[in-house]
């Protein structure tokens, strides 16, 4: 097939279905989504299993906070471009998510308004983001998953009228895994990850040209105040 035919048949055909395109970027993003899902409903299975009664105590002590601030100093970057290329994979940059007023009710909480970015390898790397979370309280765990709307933009080279990107921008899901490991008078400290899927690939350039689609796994430490 022709160089002609191949771009007159993506023009036709548009972009992928997101789930279409995650699968066909290779095991990495399969292996990283099927770890995330496992998490989950191992978690859910735990909770249900223990002391009710101990874990919605342990809930009730962590469970409302004033505010929460998330540091990620580190990235793993999922997907790649049509023509196979891709980013670096792993970053060192600098990110953060500011977490407002969060409640919780029994093994339940929400968080009303969250928002952040990250940048990585210098500016390689760009998410933005402002959403809604929610999730479950297992023990010191946190299962939760964020709604919400954002820009994920990572360039894996030159050539596509400008930087080429894959990630996407728009609506986007955000589900998060947190260790509390310290628990001092009002204060927590705790592990995270957090991987950033966004939902649309946009038509037009934002900071380059999307070519597909990709995801991105951040890792960090969280302080809470309560």
């Amino acid at each position: 097939m022709t160089d002609v035919a191949v771009a007159f048949r993506a023009r036709i055909l548009g972009p992928a279905p997101l789930a279409v395109q995650l699968l066909h970027d290779g095991a990495m993003v399969s292996a990283w989504l099927g770890r995330f899902g496992s998490c989950l409903v191992l978690g859910a299975l735990w909770s249900w299993t223990g002391p009710a009664q101990a874990q919605q105590l342990d809930a009730a002590a962590r469970g409302r906070e004033w505010v929460g601030v998330e540091l990620t100093p580190v990235s793993l970057s999922l997907g790649s471009g049509p023509d196979g290329r891709a980013p670096q994979r792993l970053q060192a940059g600098g990110g953060g998510t500011l977490r407002l007023l969060r409640r919780a009710w029994g093994r339940g909480y929400l968080v009303p308004l969250e928002g952040g970015g990250y940048l990585g390898n210098g500016s390689d790397t760009i998410f933005l983001f402002a959403a809604v979370e929610g999730g479950a309280m297992l023990g010191r765990w946190d299962l939760g998953l964020a709604a919400g709307a954002g820009m994920l933009a990572m360039s894996y080279g030159q050539g596509c009228d400008g930087s080429c990107l894959i990630g996407g921008a728009g609506p986007l899901l955000a589900p998060v895994v947190r260790y509390t490991f310290v628990e001092h008078g009002a204060v927590t400290l705790a592990a995270l990850t957090r991987l950033v899927i966004p939902l649309h690939l946009p038509s037009g350039d934002w900071f380059g040209h999307y070519s597909g689609r990709g995801v991105l796994l951040l890792a960090g430490l969280e302080l809470a105040v309560r």
